[in-house]
Formats: C-alpha cells, structure tokens, sequence
C-alpha cells in the first residue's frame, strides 16, 4: 500500500491531477513520504506520456490528411501535457536560464532563480525549447504515427528519470528553508534510483519492440548526453542543484531523446535498403469481384509454385535478408507457409499493415454490381471517399507508410497484395498524399511476381 501511496503523492506533487478530499488524507504526507515519492518521478511519465499520446493519435487521425497534421498534432500533444504538469518543469528551465544566464557569480545567480519573476533569458528559454519540442514531434510524425508515438513513450518517461541522477550525484543548494525539493534531495539511495529505473524498463521496451535498437540507442545516448552537459554545468557555475535544474534538466533531457530519435529515423531511411514485395498467387474466386480485404484462399498449386521461384531468388541469411513480414490474409500466409518450409531461414512475422485495403460492403461484390456511379464517387474523391464504407486511400497509404517506417533501413522481405506494392512503390518514391486517381499506378504485379524496392 506504500506503493500506491508514494505514486499518488509524486502525482499530487509533478503534476495538477487533483488527489483530494478522503484520498489525498488516506495518502497522507511527510518529508519521509516526499523522499520516497522521488522514485515514481519517472512512473509520472507514463501517466503524461498516455495523454501525449492520446491527444498526438487523436489529433493525427481527427484532422484532414494534409502535411501540417503532425504540426498540429505536436502543438496540442504539447498543449496538454503543459497543462497536465502546470508547466512545472517548463518553469525551471526558465528560472534556471535567467539564473545562470542573469549573472556569473554563483550566489547571485541562486538569488535570480529564486525570484518569480521570468527575464529575458528565461523567455527565449522557454519559447526556444517549446518550438523546438513541437518542430521535433512534428519532424517525427512525418515519419509515422507509430514513430511518434514511441519517442513521445520513452522521451516522457526517462527524462523524468534522469534529474533523479542528479539528485543522487549531486548536493542540494538552494534555499533549504524554503525550497519545495529539498526533501527529494535526502537521502536518494540506490535502491531508490534502481526503483525509479525500473519505471523506465517497459516504455523503453515497448520503444525498442516499436521501432527498433537503432531508435533506443540513439535516443537513450543523446538524452544521456544532455545529462552529462546538465551535471557539468551544475557542477561547475552552482556547485550543485536546485529544484530549479531539476526542472530544466528533465526539459533539457526530453528534447534530446526526440533529437536521437529524429537522427535515429533520418539515418534509417537514408541507408541503402532493399525491399522485396511479393504478391500472393491467384486466388480462388471468380474474376470481376471485389476482394481487396476479403479472406479468401490462393490456388494451392500456383502458390508452391510461387514459394519455389521466390525461394532461389529471396537473399540467404548473411547476404544482407534481415527480415519478413506477411499479410494476415490466407492467401499470402499460404505462400509464406510453403516458402519457408523451402527456406528455413526465413522466420516471418504477421502483419496486418500488409493486408490488402478493405473496401466495406462493395467486399465480395462484383463490381457491374457496384454501379459506375459510386466508382465514380469514389475517383472524384479518391484519396479521402471510403468506397463502400471502408478504407480510404489516404488511410490505406498511411498503414503501408507505418509498416516501412518499421524497417529501420533493414533489408526485407513483404508476402502482400497488390495494393499495398502499389502503395509502397509510391510511397518510396515520395508521393505520400495523392491530389487524384490518376496518380494511383494502373497496372499492378501479376499473380506471384516480385517487385524490388532500392530505398
């Protein structure tokens, strides 16, 4: 019951979540419960990153598909977790900025930190890290929602672990009396900080399984970095910390976790990377039906046929194949099924962003069925309309988008539908938002064809 009592009283103290009346008297408080409050800091990070998260996604899918979206998204998102945490953290980077930029002399700059008031260096302080917060996530959701989302996951949660490093590697040295951290300052022991990693370890998982080592390395090391510059600056101008530094050093932390997730992103895409796109052999349904996300079986034959061309020409392990990824319908899973019972190297993974787009109530229909007139509504409009209530195009493209932003300039192998290679090959060359139907490609793979990506 600690526990919980020690997580609520960091949620009371880091952010504006109300814990009152008879629960904040079951909670209680005491510098003793404040002390060890300081190691749910980073917990409080997953409660801001779920609303980052939620308002960033809400956002992003709510708005029309238009290269400003991710702005918008990143705006908000930092909206609401300023308002979440009262610009606390915000707060101390601009006190410490005014402090630190307001004078040499090490007292008189404690003395400027303690007053209220923002100055000038706090200003551009503050202004700079929010544009270049919202610019970074803007930069991020370019890439993906998913990849967004992920930073927005780690970023929020470690930036909240690492003040706690200074909390325990350096001495407080601010106004005791009348500080509100000075008992997060006491005795931070090791177990504590060791509790307070343990926060970290499941965002950061969830991080490495979302996007890869490449993004949790990169964005880890530089906020680790951003640590290190925060430390020796402390050491050498205050002989120490303040809740102030705290503040600015969470700020600081969490801005360069999205830079080593951006640089992490740039890099990944722009390596050499092979992408192998194979369609599913013929399936077993009548010409002139509308099947796109319909589960419906590939001719058994054709498809070992299919597995054994592919198995020659597919990459071995150790010669640059590093992973592969199939479409959930049982038309590429069969495929995939008799290619690596020829190639056990190949270990696939299921992927519903390679299913073929779903087309609603036109699935099964032949398309004389469907009318010219609703076809035609459709192409006027082909980007946004949902032909029979399903998927649109936008929509369609954005999933395929995500499943390559996954590939972290990692060779690969996709088992899919024609759709989703079109959408790729587009994709890849650049064209990410479609102005009309003719520039949708007209003539797809054929039955079992492979088409080579060089991105």
């Amino acid at each position: 019951m600690n526990f919980i009592r020690h997580f609520l009283l960091a949620i009371q103290f880091f952010t504006r979540i109300p814990v009152t009346g008879r629960l904040a008297d079951w909670v209680g408080y005491s510098p003793a419960m404040l002390r060890a409050s300081a190691a749910h800091f980073p917990g409080v990070g997953w409660v801001v990153a779920v609303v980052a998260c939620l308002v960033y996604a809400a956002v992003y899918i709510a708005f029309p598909d238009s290269e400003f979206t991710p702005l918008a998204a990143a705006a908000f998102c930092t909206i609401a977790t300023v308002m979440l945490t009262g610009g606390f953290h915000e707060d101390g980077l601009a006190d410490v900025a005014d402090g630190l930029g307001g004078s040499y002399d090490r007292l008189r700059a404690l003395e400027i930190m303690k007053d209220s008031r923002v100055g000038a260096f706090g200003s551009m302080a503050l202004t700079l890290a929010l544009l270049t917060k919202v610019a970074l996530l803007a930069v991020l959701g370019s890439m993906g929602l998913d990849v967004a989302l992920a930073a927005l996951v780690g970023a929020h949660v470690l930036s909240r672990f690492w003040p706690l490093v200074l909390v325990r590697t350096m001495a407080h040295v601010g106004d005791a009396a009348g500080s509100k951290s000075k008992p997060l300052a006491d005795q931070m022991t090791s177990s504590a900080l060791f509790a307070a990693f343990i926060w970290c370890f499941m965002p950061l998982a969830l991080v490495y399984y979302a996007q890869a080592a490449l993004f949790l390395i990169a964005s880890v090391v530089c906020s680790g970095v951003a640590l290190l510059w925060m430390w020796r600056l402390f050491a050498r101008r205050l002989q120490g910390f303040t809740g102030d530094c705290l503040g600015a050093t969470q700020q600081v932390c969490e801005i360069a976790f999205y830079v080593g997730c951006a640089v992490a992103t740039a890099w990944a895409t722009s390596t050499a990377m092979k992408l192998w796109l194979v369609r599913h052999a013929r399936p077993l349904i009548d010409s002139g039906v509308c099947y796109g996300a319909l589960d419906v079986p590939a001719d058994d034959a054709a498809t070992r046929s299919c597995a054994a061309q592919m198995a020659s020409t597919l990459p071995i392990q150790g010669s640059g194949y590093v992973s592969m990824r199939t479409s959930p319908l049982q038309r590429c899973e069969l495929l995939t099924h008799y290619l690596c019972g020829l190639r056990p190297d190949l270990k696939p993974i299921s992927d519903a962003n390679l299913a073929e787009m779903n087309f609603g109530s036109w699935e099964g229909q032949r398309w004389d069925a469907i009318g010219e007139a609703n076809v035609a509504r459709w192409t006027e409009q082909f980007a946004t309309h949902r032909p029979g209530g399903g998927e649109s195009v936008q929509e369609f493209m954005r999933r395929v988008e995500a499943a390559l932003s996954r590939l972290q300039g990692d060779n690969a192998v996709w088992v899919t539908h024609a759709g989703v290679i079109r959408a790729a090959t587009l994709i890849a060359g650049g064209l990410r938002i479609l102005a009309s139907a003719d520039q949708w490609p007209v003539n797809g793979p054929a039955y079992g064809e492979t088409v080579l990506l060089e991105m």
